[in-house]
Protein backbone atom coordinates (compact mmCIF):
# COMPACT_ATOMS: atom_id res chain seq x y z
CA UNK A 1 0.00 0.00 0.00
CA UNK A 2 2.78 2.63 0.79
CA UNK A 3 4.38 1.59 -2.30
CA UNK A 4 1.48 2.71 -4.26
CA UNK A 5 1.09 5.83 -2.32
CA UNK A 6 4.46 6.91 -2.91
CA UNK A 7 4.41 5.96 -6.74
CA UNK A 8 1.00 8.21 -6.99
CA UNK A 9 2.27 10.56 -5.63
CA UNK A 10 5.72 10.78 -7.37
CA UNK A 11 3.36 10.86 -10.79
CA UNK A 12 2.01 13.69 -9.48
CA UNK A 13 4.73 15.45 -8.96
CA UNK A 14 6.23 15.08 -12.32
CA UNK A 15 3.14 15.13 -14.32
CA UNK A 16 2.47 18.88 -12.65
CA UNK A 17 5.63 20.70 -12.47
CA UNK A 18 4.45 23.85 -12.49
CA UNK A 19 2.20 23.65 -9.62
CA UNK A 20 4.70 21.39 -7.51
CA UNK A 21 7.27 24.53 -8.36
CA UNK A 22 5.24 27.07 -7.54
CA UNK A 23 4.17 25.59 -4.50
CA UNK A 24 7.78 24.68 -3.66
CA UNK A 25 8.89 28.58 -3.77
CA UNK A 26 5.66 29.65 -1.46
CA UNK A 27 6.83 26.97 1.28
CA UNK A 28 10.29 27.98 0.94
CA UNK A 29 9.15 32.33 1.16
CA UNK A 30 6.88 31.09 4.04
CA UNK A 31 9.96 29.62 5.86
CA UNK A 32 12.32 32.03 5.38
CA UNK A 33 9.44 35.00 6.86
CA UNK A 34 9.00 33.04 9.82
CA UNK A 35 12.95 32.53 10.60
CA UNK A 36 13.43 36.31 9.60
CA UNK A 37 10.94 37.23 12.24
CA UNK A 38 12.41 35.04 14.54
CA UNK A 39 15.73 36.80 14.03
CA UNK A 40 14.18 40.12 14.38
CA UNK A 41 12.39 38.84 17.64
CA UNK A 42 15.70 38.28 19.13
CA UNK A 43 18.01 40.83 18.26
CA UNK A 44 14.72 43.16 20.23
CA UNK A 45 15.32 41.14 22.72
CA UNK A 46 18.86 41.51 23.07
CA UNK A 47 18.92 45.01 22.17
CA UNK A 48 16.67 46.07 25.02
CA UNK A 49 18.55 44.21 26.93
CA UNK A 50 21.62 46.23 26.48
CA UNK A 51 19.63 49.32 26.55
CA UNK A 52 18.89 48.53 29.67
CA UNK A 53 22.02 47.08 31.46
CA UNK A 54 24.45 50.18 29.40
CA UNK A 55 21.96 52.68 30.52
CA UNK A 56 20.31 52.43 33.50
CA UNK A 57 17.92 54.73 34.58
CA UNK A 58 18.46 57.89 37.10
CA UNK A 59 15.45 58.74 39.87
CA UNK A 60 14.53 62.12 41.77
CA UNK A 61 13.22 61.67 45.25
CA UNK A 62 11.81 64.91 46.10
CA UNK A 63 8.66 66.07 47.46
CA UNK A 64 5.57 67.17 45.87
CA UNK A 65 5.65 70.62 45.88
CA UNK A 66 2.62 71.16 44.11
CA UNK A 67 0.63 68.96 46.46
CA UNK A 68 1.68 70.45 49.20
CA UNK A 69 1.50 73.99 47.92
CA UNK A 70 -2.44 72.87 46.82
CA UNK A 71 -2.79 71.80 50.13
CA UNK A 72 -1.64 74.99 51.55
CA UNK A 73 -3.97 77.21 49.72
CA UNK A 74 -6.87 75.19 50.61
CA UNK A 75 -6.19 75.62 54.33
CA UNK A 76 -5.05 79.36 53.71
CA UNK A 77 -7.32 82.11 53.89
CA UNK A 78 -7.90 84.60 51.37
CA UNK A 79 -5.38 85.62 48.87
CA UNK A 80 -3.82 88.54 50.45
CA UNK A 81 -1.98 86.90 53.58
CA UNK A 82 1.04 85.16 52.74
CA UNK A 83 1.13 81.50 53.75
CA UNK A 84 4.07 79.53 55.38
CA UNK A 85 4.46 76.38 53.49
CA UNK A 86 7.01 74.12 54.85
CA UNK A 87 9.23 71.35 52.38
CA UNK A 88 8.74 67.83 54.04
CA UNK A 89 12.74 66.79 54.27
CA UNK A 90 13.57 63.27 53.10
CA UNK A 91 16.49 62.12 56.05
CA UNK A 92 19.57 60.22 55.65
CA UNK A 93 18.08 57.17 57.09
CA UNK A 94 15.01 57.32 54.42
CA UNK A 95 17.66 57.36 51.64
CA UNK A 96 19.71 54.93 53.32
CA UNK A 97 16.46 52.36 53.75
CA UNK A 98 16.01 52.93 49.89
CA UNK A 99 19.35 52.64 48.92
CA UNK A 100 19.75 48.89 50.80
CA UNK A 101 17.92 47.69 47.61
CA UNK A 102 19.53 45.09 45.38
CA UNK A 103 17.97 46.80 42.07
CA UNK A 104 20.21 50.08 42.70
CA UNK A 105 23.74 50.39 41.56
CA UNK A 106 24.73 53.39 43.22
CA UNK A 107 23.32 56.68 44.45
CA UNK A 108 23.77 60.24 45.26
CA UNK A 109 22.39 62.00 48.04
CA UNK A 110 22.61 66.12 47.96
CA UNK A 111 21.02 68.41 50.47
CA UNK A 112 20.27 72.07 49.15
CA UNK A 113 20.04 74.88 52.32
CA UNK A 114 18.51 77.96 52.26
CA UNK A 115 18.30 80.67 54.97
CA UNK A 116 16.04 83.36 56.42
CA UNK A 117 17.29 86.62 56.97
CA UNK A 118 18.31 87.92 60.88
CA UNK A 119 17.68 84.46 62.43
CA UNK A 120 19.79 82.28 60.13
CA UNK A 121 18.24 78.74 60.13
CA UNK A 122 19.13 75.85 58.52
CA UNK A 123 16.12 74.25 56.77
CA UNK A 124 17.46 70.93 54.93
CA UNK A 125 15.74 70.02 50.91
CA UNK A 126 17.36 66.46 49.88
CA UNK A 127 17.30 65.79 46.32
CA UNK A 128 17.88 62.04 45.63
CA UNK A 129 19.98 60.79 42.78
CA UNK A 130 20.08 56.98 41.84
CA UNK A 131 21.43 54.97 39.33
CA UNK A 132 19.88 51.58 38.06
Amino acid sequence: MTKSMFKRSWLSISRKLSKTVILAIVMFVMANLVLASMAIKNAVRESTKFAKESLGSTVYLTPDMDKIRAEAHQGGGNGNMMMKVERPTIYVDMVEGIAESNYLKDFTYGINATAKEGNFEFVPQGVFYVSL
